[in-house]
């Protein structure tokens, strides 16, 4: 085939393709990049989450878990509540072995997944919000107040399920300066003296058993570790 009849049978093909097909989705920092830095999302579980002490219930705190794990290597997973959320549970599950696991290795391993949500907007986060944003609507608050207790609830039975992955929440898109991409539904960032190792990201239902292989391969080239296959 001529040069020119090559070049020409590519740009078909480029042409061909569908729109954004040759782009890479992104959402986070990604290999190479320093994370963003410090942010306190709602702990739900771990030292910071949720206690019931002599029947009273204390709620848990805003706190920072980047700044508690300074150089440490650090699994932070980002994630929309999925209508069908197995396949993130799994990998969580994961996850959460992996942690266990190298508590007998190199003991620092750590991880925590913080919860995207428009109700998670609490009086911490409105406090930083400008006036002329403030929900003030008094059925909009009622409304709210009621979708958030809601979102604890379903968070408080997903940590229910993990030893070492701590639950948290944050509204809206993420944190300052960590780009989430809004179309993300998945985000996995593997990190280590602030540095970010990998990072895995799917759009809405595109996360599949084969990603979580990937992802694990990812999560224990921070500790040396074999991954294991299955999620107990």
């Amino acid at each position: 085939m001529s040069r020119r009849l090559l070049l020409s049978a590519l740009a078909l093909a480029l042409f061909a393709l569908p729109s954004g097909a040759g782009d890479m989705f992104k959402s986070g920092p990604q290999p190479g990049e320093s994370i963003a830095g410090s942010f306190s999302p709602l702990n739900i579980s771990g030292k910071f989450g949720k206690k019931v002490e002599g029947g009273e219930v204390s709620p848990g705190r805003h706190h920072c878990l980047v700044c508690d794990y300074e150089l440490k290597p650090v699994v932070l997973v980002f994630a929309r509540e999925p209508k069908d959320d197995k396949l993130l549970m799994d990998l969580l599950k994961l996850i959460d072995q992996a942690v266990e696991a190298d508590k007998t290795v190199t003991k620092s391993l750590n991880s925590f997944v913080v919860f995207l949500s428009p109700f998670a907007i609490d009086s911490v986060f409105e406090a930083s919000v400008p006036d002329d944003k403030k929900l003030k609507d008094p059925s909009k608050l009622i409304e709210l107040a009621i979708e958030r207790k809601g979102l604890y609830l379903r968070l408080d039975q997903r940590a229910a399920q993990l030893k070492n992955v701590i639950v948290t929440c944050y509204p809206g898109d993420g944190p300052t300066g960590y780009k989430i991409n809004p179309k993300a539904e998945i985000t996995v960032i593997t990190y280590v003296n602030f540095k970010v190792q990998a990072n895995f990201t799917f759009e809405e239902n595109q996360i599949t058993q084969q990603s979580l292989g990937e992802i694990m391969k990812a999560v224990h080239a921070l500790t040396g570790k074999k991954a294991e296959e299955k999620p107990k």
